[in-house]
This record gives C-alpha cells, structure tokens and sequence, in this order.
C-alpha cells in the first residue's frame, strides 16, 4: 500500500484532475526530432534526425508514423569496419497523460529499417580466411521499437527509446576455387535512442 500512494505522489505533476477537460494534445502534429545513438558492441556512436507524424486518435492514444535517418560507424572485431545508414520507418500506438506544462508518454511499435553500409576498402581482402571480399551489405529487416517520452510546454519533446532488430550481414567473395559465394551472418542491432524535439500543431 506505501509503495502506491508513494507512486501517486511520484505522478501527481504530471497528471491531471480532468485529463480530458485538460487534453493539451492537439488533433494532428509534425513533430521533428534530432538525436544520437550511443554505441554497442556492433554499432559506434551516431547521429539521427526524425519527422514524425502524429495523430490523436482518441484520448488518451496517440498514433505516429516515423522517418528517422541515421548515420554511424562500424566497430566490432566480429564485424568489418564501415559506415552504416539506416532509414527507419515506424509505426507506433502512444499513451499519454499530462497537463498543458508537462506530458508523459509511453508507446512502441513496430520498425522496418532500410539499411546500407560501406565497406572500409582496406578492409576487403581480409575478413574471411578462405574468401576474398570484395563487397559487404546489410539487409533490409522488421523490427520493434519502445519510446519513453516528455512534452514541455505542449511544442517540446525529450525522448528515450530502444530499437532492435535483426538483419543478415552479407559478404559478397571469391572462394579459394575461383567462385563467387555469398556469406551470410546474422547480427542483432539493438540502439538506445535519445532525441530531443519540436512539436508543429496542424
């Protein structure tokens, strides 16, 4: 019992009396959002930058479709070293509660994310022992993405998210008997997101 009126206390600010009499959410927004990535075990530091469009379905749901590019390099001994972009394009259900100082909210989705990468050239002929490489890609995948966010003031945003998916790397080579072969190699691109935003009301 402590630990919920504790938690009460915790969200009072950010909920109100009468969410709906109170909905600072309006009906259509384009939100812009710039970010970084922080790196993983696969994936170095980046950048992204986001247009998203949301609409207010009922309250207190929101739904968004996403476009967020983003740039980054290739760090792992597992992985050959090169720069990978991706574009993500996402669709999200999101729960809100707030007042017209602040609102918070939760949401996830599903991601499909376009991705290419560029092999660091000196980098070719030695990923493989019995291959010569000579072009690497990544394929395009599905995957899934959380968000954690604040709106100040109803136009600001701050946001954390994760995303996760799972794409083959494919390594384009010439065998030691003189045919091409296709080398594939799952990996699991898992990113932490941090962005900060503008909201346009519509």
């Amino acid at each position: 019992m402590n630990e919920l009126i504790l938690a009460m206390f915790l969200l009072a600010p950010i909920v109100s009396k009468n969410p709906v009499a109170q909905d600072t959410i309006a009906a259509a927004n384009i939100h812009l959002t710039a970010g970084v990535r922080p790196g993983n075990y696969i994936i170095g530091e980046g950048v992204e930058g986001g247009l998203k469009f949301e609409y207010l379905l009922f309250h207190p749901i929101i739904l968004r479709a996403s476009a967020d590019y983003s740039h980054s390099n290739m760090e792992s001994f597992r992985y050959p070293d090169g720069k990978i972009q991706s574009l993500d394009v996402s669709t999200e259900a999101i729960l809100y509660r707030g007042t017209k100082k602040l609102t918070a909210y939760l949401g996830g989705g599903v991601v499909y994310s376009f991705n290419h990468f560029d092999l660091k050239k000196q980098l070719e002929d030695s990923l493989f022992t019995n291959s010569g490489i000579y072009n690497t890609d990544i394929e395009n995948k599905y995957g899934y993405r959380l968000t954690m966010g604040f709106r100040f003031r109803e136009h600001y945003s701050l946001e954390f998210g994760y995303q996760e998916s799972r794409p083959n790397f494919m390594f384009h080579g010439v065998s030691t008997a003189g045919k091409r072969v296709i080398i594939y190699k799952e990996s699991k691109l898992s990113v932490v997101r941090f962005t900060v935003g503008y909201l346009f009301s519509l």
